[in-house]
C-alpha cells in the first residue's frame, strides 16, 4: 500500500510542501503589487551675485516647528557676524521650506541691506513670489560670513516640472 503522507521525497510531508508552495505564492504576489518611487534632488547650486554675495541653494525640507519671521525689512535685517544668522518668512510647522545660504565675499558691499526673494514657477507666466527677507553687512565686511534664508512655500510643492530663482538686490 502507498502512503499518502510521504509521496514526494524522504522526510517531506504534504504540510511542508503546502507551506513551501504558499511561500512561493506570497513572494510572487508581493513582487507584483509593490512599486518603487524615484526621487530626484539637487544640492548646492552656487550663484554668484553681482553685489558680491555668494548664494547657495540648500533645497527643500519639512518645517518642524512654527517660527516667526526674522529679517523683515532693512530697518531690522539679519546681520552678518561671527555666528551664522537666519532670516526667514513666517514658517508654519508641517509646511515645506526652501533654504538658501547667502555668504559674504571679499567684494561684498559694506553697510548694505540686501533683499533676498525666492520665485517658484511652473511656466514663464506663472510664478509665485516668497519673501523677501533682508540681510545686512556691517561697515567692515569679513568674507565667508553666512546668513541662512528660509522661505515657507506652503503645504505642497507645485507639480513637476517647476523651477526656482533667487533674486538678491
Amino acid at each position: 500500500m502507498v502512503s499518502l503522507v510521504r509521496p514526494f521525497a524522504r522526510g517531506a510531508s504534504v504540510v511542508g510542501l503546502a507551506k513551501f508552495v504558499l511561500v512561493i505564492v506570497i513572494i510572487v504576489y508581493a513582487s507584483s503589487v509593490t512599486s518603487s518611487t524615484n526621487y530626484q534632488a539637487e544640492k548646492a547650486t552656487y550663484l554668484s551675485v553681482t553685489n558680491g554675495l555668494l548664494v547657495m541653494d540648500e533645497g527643500y525640507s519639512k518645517i518642524s516647528s512654527t517660527t516667526p519671521a526674522a529679517g523683515t525689512s532693512c530697518v531690522s535685517p539679519v546681520s552678518y557676524g561671527a555666528s551664522p544668522g537666519v532670516a526667514n518668512t513666517p514658517l508654519t510647522a508641517g509646511n515645506i521650506q526652501f533654504d538658501v545660504e547667502a555668504n559674504t565675499t571679499a567684494s561684498s558691499l559694506p553697510s548694505t541691506c540686501f533683499s533676498i526673494t525666492l520665485y517658484v514657477s511652473t511656466s514663464i507666466a506663472n510664478q509665485t513670489q516668497y519673501g523677501p527677507v533682508y540681510v545686512g553687512t556691517a561697515a567692515t565686511v569679513t568674507p565667508g560670513q553666512t546668513v541662512g534664508c528660509s522661505f515657507d512655500v506652503g503645504a505642497a510643492l507645485p507639480s513637476s516640472p517647476y523651477a526656482f530663482k533667487i533674486i538678491v538686490q
